[in-house]
């Protein structure tokens, strides 16, 4: 869409709502009219400020607006701006008989004092057939991932669902799926999609400290308290088709910068239960197939030494429950590490494959982290609440409450909520270390 600012006396104003009119009927041309835009107790000099950020900028010339200080700094300042950096295109539409300002008796202007019908189509043609300067791209981002594997049919529904403006698209997994270097991926890969790709790591939780950093993408200097600010950013990005990356959320703080509008938000988080993504559908991600860890291995490691250990491979992956980060942590060690070999880490994972959910555990209160470790030592293949419950000597109501937590988390696999059938990933299983509770499974079995 051709984005087009009215710059016009007040006096005209009958005039300009008829072009505008007729110029947005199609929804080709969007056309920036004040008294559309600017809403009551906004500040006018910054809206109109934007306003002036449009493709092209027509200047409605009559004695009134020639006269006019404030519209003569609206065509100037797009004057500088086209003869500096050729962004936006002025033109001039001369509706009433007036002595054209110096600066723009060699530009472009159409003369409608005769025939105004045909002017009006001029003008259409004009905008549709002039190309706007390309959108400087804003791209804020981390390195792209140096080994990226699979994930085609995930990087493409995130594209097609990320088409549509305003679209919000949660991707919420345990620890481990590789939820971040697919949103890098996707962001370096499809960065020409959008105008502008903002990232911001929200880990630390604080709503002012990512407020601030967006700003800083944003080039924008802002005063006033956070909830002004944050109103503001929402402002300035509803209006781009940008693509804002919340990565590795961890409460409900992110969810007040999430801007609407033109915007897209893809967000990256370990949380099932976030308030603000209650309506929108998230983006599984599925652990490796067998094929998938085959070829990230023959990557780093070398075709010859995968095929020449082809079953202590598969014993491998199964050992890290084919998790990307287990099969990529195993992978580099076996590359860089000489303790370690393809048949080593198949008999016993070291601590660096399971660092990351040590980690996560150490963070959970003690009624969880214990319900975690009793979960550890039941089957594999899956186990009811009820008997994890018994042999961490939880009553329902403390389990399910430790329960909830572990989900939300994404700890814990539900088989069927209504069976109250749950099981652990291979990996938490291992950093959880059931080990103490293994007398008490066999006696509660």
């Amino acid at each position: 869409m051709r984005r087009v600012f009215i710059s016009h006396s007040s006096k005209d104003k009958p005039f300009v709502r008829e072009l505008a009119e007729f110029l947005g009927r199609d929804g080709e041309i969007g056309v920036w009219l004040d008294e559309r835009e600017i809403a009551a107790g906004e500040n006018i000099v910054d809206r109109i400020g934007e306003g002036l950020d449009s493709d092209f900028i027509l200047l409605i010339l009559t004695p009134d607006s020639v006269e006019s200080e404030w519209v003569k700094e609206e065509w100037t300042d797009a004057f500088w701006e086209q003869t500096n950096n050729r962004k936006t295109k002025l033109a001039g539409v001369l509706y009433r008989d007036c002595k054209i300002p110096r600066l723009l008796r060699n530009k472009k202007y159409f003369d409608l004092r005769t025939n105004q019908p045909q002017g009006f189509r001029e003008i259409r043609t004009w905008l549709l057939t002039h190309r706007p300067a390309p959108p400087e791209r804003v791209n804020a981002l981390p390195t792209r991932p140096p080994l990226f594997v699979g994930r085609e049919r995930e990087l493409a529904d995130l594209r097609e669902r990320l088409r549509q403006a305003g679209a919000v698209v949660p991707v919420a997994e345990m620890a481990g799926r590789g939820k971040t270097t697919l949103a890098l991926e996707f962001a370096h890969r499809y960065q020409r999609d959008f105008e502008a790709v903002y990232w911001l790591p929200c880990q630390s939780g604080s709503l002012a400290a990512m407020a601030g950093e967006l700003a800083l993408q944003l080039g924008l200097k802002m005063e006033g308290d956070l909830e002004q600010i944050v109103r503001e950013l929402k402002n300035v990005c509803a209006r781009k088709r940008c693509l804002l990356i919340l990565d590795n959320v961890a409460d409900e703080a992110p969810g007040e910068l999430i801007p609407g509008g033109a915007a897209c938000v893809l967000i990256t988080t370990r949380l099932h239960d976030l308030r603000f993504l209650r309506f929108h559908a998230t983006l599984s991600l599925p652990v490796f197939t067998d094929e998938q860890c085959f070829e990230l291995f023959r990557k780093v490691i070398g075709d010859a030494e995968v095929a020449a250990h082809e079953a202590e491979c598969k014993t491998l992956f199964k050992r890290v429950g084919n998790l990307p980060i287990g099969v990529s942590v195993s992978a580099g060690l076996i590359r860089y590490d000489v303790r370690y070999t393809i048949a080593s880490l198949a008999r016993k994972l070291p601590s660096d494959v399971t660092a990351l959910f040590k980690e996560v555990i150490e963070a959970l209160d003690e009624m969880p982290r214990k319900l975690l470790a009793a979960m550890a030592a039941c089957a594999p293949e899956g186990f009811r609440l009820g008997l994890a419950a018994d042999i961490a000597e939880l009553d329902e109501d403390a389990s399910l409450g430790a329960l909830q937590q572990l989900v939300s988390r994404s700890l814990v696999e539900e088989i069927s909520r209504s069976e109250r059938r749950y099981r652990l990933h291979a990996l938490v299983r291992e950093a959880a270390d059931g080990a103490a509770f293994g007398q008490r499974h066999a006696e509660a079995v």
